[in-house]
């Protein structure tokens, strides 16, 4: 808990750095669209197909010891919503789904999988502005695995990074791979995303 908290403050303030930075800066009246037009501030939105490598604490997973004990890697897919705000800023809403999680004692055959979502809200940083544009990102939000019809709700906060490829100054084919971090009562279930996606700028 201490460890998610710790985690939570740095990146809510790195996006609160972020999302203020903009404004402190000059250069914002007088950036030119046409010099760098895959920087271009304005709105996106996204879709993507994800896949989700599991970290799960096994001795929590099903209440024994980790001897004996397998777990099974995940999929889904995200939907997101965002705005450049500056060039080398954007913030954005991401949803996604995590499906196909399961965890397993060999010994005695029990099999427990669930299904999940999340919802946080992400801040990226660009520090090159052309064509490929590489990127980090942080964020925070909430998420949800059930069960059968057992459903639990927890913060999460989430950093990583990727790479936006321009196609066109339009549409670009988005790579990224994020660390996800929950608390609370799903703090045992960490996993990774390997996210490939397509969004378009307005």
């Amino acid at each position: 808990m201490h460890r998610f908290f710790g985690t939570a403050s740095w990146l809510l303030g790195a996006a609160v750095c972020l999302a203020f930075a903009p404004h402190a800066s000059a250069q914002l009246d007088d950036w030119d669209d046409d010099y760098y037009p895959f920087a271009r501030e304005g709105l996106y939105v996204g879709v993507g197909a994800l896949f989700a490598l599991e970290n799960f604490d096994r001795d929590a997973a099903i209440g024994g010891a980790a001897l004996g004990i397998s777990a099974e890697d995940g999929g889904g897919f995200e939907l997101r919503g965002g705005s450049r705000v500056y060039p080398n800023f954007a913030g954005e809403l991401l949803f996604q789904f995590h499906g196909g999680f399961s965890v397993k004692d060999r010994t005695s055959g029990s099999k427990d999988s669930f299904n999940g979502w999340s919802l946080t809200g992400n801040a990226k940083g660009y520090p090159l502005l052309g064509r490929v544009q590489p990127y980090g990102v942080a964020g925070v939000g909430l998420l949800s695995f059930t069960q059968k019809r057992d459903a639990d709700l927890g913060f999460v906060a989430r950093i990583g990074g990727g790479v936006d490829l321009y196609l066109s100054e339009a549409v670009v084919v988005d790579l990224e791979i994020v660390y996800l971090l929950p608390a609370g009562s799903l703090d045992d279930y960490q996993f990774t995303t390997f996210t490939v996606g397509i969004q378009y700028r307005y």
